[in-house]
């Protein structure tokens, strides 16, 4: 699930075939999934939540539109690609992706040194 105000989502056109994308937007009433931008991001990933809750899928991902915003150490199309689908089942449910955001510091992972691939 992509939050998008503006941004490029050219990106998106780089990941797996079989990953089911869905853009939640806020930039054109007349596109599929229009959402008023209160709330930023949350308000896109809640009004997904809603429409999908009697069919909620077993893993989804809510992520900022940008392919490579400040607090990610990664591009999301590379850190997509090698992400471990089981670890929110792992921990209860619920796993975030690597982040380089100070207010996240149980999630937190310093930038590699020469921008070095995702673990």
């Amino acid at each position: 699930v992509v939050a998008k105000y503006d941004e490029d989502t050219s990106w998106l056109q780089k990941l797996p075939a079989n990953f089911d994308v869905i853009v939640y937007q806020s930039g054109n009433t007349s596109q599929p999934h229009f959402v008023e931008n209160l709330g930023n991001e949350a308000t896109k990933y809640l009004a997904f939540i809603v429409d999908h809750y009697d069919a909620f899928p077993d893993a989804a991902a809510f992520l900022q539109a940008g392919r490579q915003d400040w607090h990610d150490p990664w591009p999301k199309d590379v850190l997509l690609r090698s992400w471990d689908w089981d670890r929110a089942t792992q921990r209860g449910g619920m796993a975030s992706l690597p982040t380089n955001a100070p207010c996240l510091v149980e999630d937190s992972a310093p930038l590699p040194p020469g921008g070095a691939p995702p673990p």
